[in-house]
């Protein structure tokens, strides 16, 4: 007896045109786009425990953190706009990192922004946002008092929580405290306080004081910034409530100590206050190179990778690092961090050199391409991050990237670089076979195996006459489509038709490509 196999494939373009010339009938292929969700990120930095009460935070820019934003009376406008100023340089600095900022202002009671950015009392609204999505929380001069206390509460009680730092900043004396302790703060803004909007009472502190202690025992580092507290007793209740490990910067504006172990400081007008905000996050971030993946699907979306799939990045320092801030427990000149939930990474290291080079690279998954990346350079000054290179590609099927690219990146000693980079998914394709047999109607069926290489990549069993069968989902490559001989058949013909075309075109099942869908 005689046999007689049809076997058809669809994919992209790229894959020949075939046709089966002892058929009269055309199979088309069935695209399959296997969607394979990647995501991760890197774990936020905690703080560690510290003598004082306060915990410590280790350097390095994957952080949730918080602002706390004096807003009273006492502010005038143009004080108001250099506040808002340092706010902003904050913010940027983490702009790229896997870091999310949450912002809170209080004068005689206490907001927070929403997802949205606008200014609720809410405490289920205010959350931790992406620090590039950042505009200021406030317009011209303060209004009101001081209230310290309900300001720390919506940090606490807030979604999410105080996060792994919060930055207080004030410029005055406590002059109110929410009536009921420790939850006074309602979410219609209405809650009772008590005080005078005028007098420091040591009630007032101690609230606020109490609030402090329960946002510290959650883990986060408190940092005051003391605008204008330059009186002994004003200095006093802010150490009270953050700590008494003071900070400050020398002529150059260095810092007599890691402001991860710092508690406060104390500025003498709201002119200096960019110039500590500035060192805060050169200590915190610099030198870092941050990592961003996101993902090119299949279906034409691009989005972060999530905390499905982890992705993980190699950083290569030269010179050797004298030390690594994060990973910590890193050695040498390389280090590696898997994403986690942000989907980014943050290399820091400690280094005499003025300048580092580094080579990033991926550890590559199954299914997805290198399809470039953005790198930007942060001078941690709160001017505009410049662009470094962006070779980002196109989401179509075929676009692809060298890795290589990601060597010799530049990262100064005060600098911060942050590079998005993305990965494409493969679009994937199907084969088809279809069985004939002369005479037709015989009661046998046929075993059929896909091969790469030596590797069994499929199998397709008891197809009889007249039947397909379908090997999904298909990577581009070069393959092998061959039946499980029989006995009792004489194979006659096996040749392949793509009819993604209108063409007719035929190929050998042997050494057959098969590009994108």
């Amino acid at each position: 007896m005689r046999e007689n196999e049809n076997m058809a494939t669809r994919g992209s373009a790229g894959v020949g045109r075939w046709i089966d010339r002892w058929s009269t009938k055309r199979v088309r292929w069935a695209t399959l786009a296997g969607l394979i969700a990647l995501a991760g990120l890197t774990p936020l930095a905690s703080a560690t425990p510290a003598s004082d009460g306060n915990p410590d935070l280790p350097p390095g820019c994957g952080i949730d953190a918080t602002l706390v934003l004096d807003h009273s009376g006492s502010i005038s406008s143009s004080e108001a706009t250099l506040v808002r100023n340092a706010a902003a340089l904050f913010a940027n600095a983490l702009v790229g990192t896997p870091s999310q900022l949450k912002v809170v202002t209080f004068s005689t009671r206490a907001q927070g922004i929403s997802s949205g950015g606008t200014s609720t009392s809410n405490l289920g609204n205010v959350v931790f946002r992406d620090p590039a999505s950042y505009a200021a929380p406030t317009s011209g001069g303060g209004s009101g008092g001081t209230n310290w206390d309900d300001g720390l509460e919506v940090v606490r009680r807030s979604s999410g929580g105080p996060g792994d730092l919060v930055v207080f900043i004030t410029d005055g004396d406590p002059t109110y405290r929410n009536t009921t302790q420790p939850d006074g703060h309602l979410n219609d803004g209405s809650h009772a306080i008590s005080g005078d909007g005028s007098t420091v009472s040591a009630a007032n502190v101690t609230a606020a004081e109490t609030e402090a202690d329960l946002i510290k025992a959650a883990g986060a580092h408190m940092f005051g910034i003391g605008v204008g507290l330059t009186g002994a007793s004003s200095e006093d209740r802010l150490s009270q409530v953050t700590g008494d490990e003071e900070l400050t910067l020398d002529g150059s504006g260095n810092p007599n100590m890691a402001f991860g172990d710092a508690d406060y400081t104390i500025t003498s007008d709201f002119t200096k206050l960019q110039a500590v905000v500035a060192a805060f996050v050169r200590d915190l971030c610099a030198p870092s190179l941050n990592v961003t993946k996101y993902l090119q699907k299949a279906d034409g979306t691009t989005s972060v990778a999530g905390a499905s799939n982890p992705w993980t990045f190699t950083a290569a320092v030269s010179p050797t690092p004298s030390d690594w801030r994060s990973p910590d427990a890193a050695t040498g000149a390389s280090a590696t961090l898997t994403t986690g939930a942000s989907g980014g990474v943050s290399f820091n290291w400690a280094t005499d050199a003025n300048t580092s080079t580094v080579n990033l690279s991926e550890q590559a998954q199954p299914g997805w391409v290198y399809n470039g990346a953005k790198c930007t350079r942060n001078l941690l000054d709160g001017s505009t991050p410049q662009v470094i290179f962006d070779s980002v590609g196109q989401n179509a099927a075929g676009a692809q990237k060298s890795p290589t690219e990601l060597d010799g990146i530049q990262v100064g000693l005060q600098q911060a670089v942050n590079c998005a980079v993305y990965n494409r998914q493969v679009r994937t394709s199907t084969i088809q076979v279809t069985k004939q047999t002369l005479p037709a109607g015989l009661p046998t069926d046929f075993d059929f195996t896909l091969t790469s290489g030596q590797a069994t990549v499929g199998t397709i069993d008891d197809l009889s006459h007249g039947e397909t069968g379908t090997f999904a989902p298909v990577v581009p490559g070069t393959y092998t489509v061959a039946e499980v001989a029989d006995a009792n058949y004489t194979q006659t013909s096996a040749v392949c038709d793509d009819l993604a075309t209108q063409q007719v075109e035929q190929v050998s099942p042997t050494n057959l490509v098969v590009g994108e869908a």
